[in-house]
């Protein structure tokens, strides 16, 4: 089959992966909210039809389908930005309409951004989260080569700091290593106390 690149989307609750060769050819799996490499500028939709077998795995044979969808992926500007199932394989009055429709939706200016707004917060969030597991991990490395209990100030930063009371209980370095980077909350948050707005332009103070 050559080189392709995978669009990941989701069937009835289940991953299924779509296959295409329209651009860079990367062997990359994209996600919605991902930027493809080699996407075209504009709200672009492309369609395929995907069968699945009884475990919603994928198939090429019409015979062996137990069910048939024709699914749509939309980009806009080079960002996976949505993607639409219909149930059955629609004919090309059927698929033209449905593409028009997805086109026109997400050519929508402000419903556009705030989709595009979402992704940049869940790639911060996620960036954050990596963040502090790699403190939370550099913490325990750092440990290591710490003085004995004994030896360690009162202020210990272990008396607050769980990860390295499981060091000290004896539990496996590795093993403490691997639930951090398990830990997807593992995430720290700030927040300042806000005061009620006292003023028609407190809202707007940074």
């Amino acid at each position: 089959m050559g080189m392709f690149d995978t669009l990941r989307i989701d069937i009835e609750g289940t991953p299924v992966d779509l296959q295409s060769k329209r651009f860079d050819q990367t062997l990359r799996t994209y996600r919605v909210g991902d930027a493809i490499a080699g996407a075209t500028a504009g709200v672009q939709v492309y369609f395929d039809v995907c069968r699945l077998d009884a475990n919603h795995k994928r198939i090429f044979a019409k015979e062996k389908a137990q069910k048939v969808f024709t699914v749509f992926v939309i980009l806009a500007h080079g960002i996976f930005i949505h993607f639409d199932v219909a149930s059955g394989e629609l004919d090309e009055p059927g698929i033209l309409e449905r593409m028009n429709g997805l086109r026109e939706a997400w050519s929508d200016s402000a419903r556009l951004i705030e989709r595009l707004n979402g992704f940049v917060r869940r790639h911060q969030m996620k960036a954050e989260q990596l963040e502090h597991q790699m403190r939370r991990i550099h913490a325990v490395l750092e440990d290591k080569g710490a003085p004995t209990t004994a030896m360690r100030p009162s202020l210990d930063p272990r008396s607050f700091n769980p990860d390295l009371q499981r060091l000290d209980q004896g539990e496996p370095l590795t093993n403490v290593i691997a639930s951090i980077l398990e830990d997807t909350r593992s995430r720290e948050f700030w927040q300042n106390e806000i005061d009620a707005p006292d003023s028609s332009l407190e809202a707007q103070r940074l």
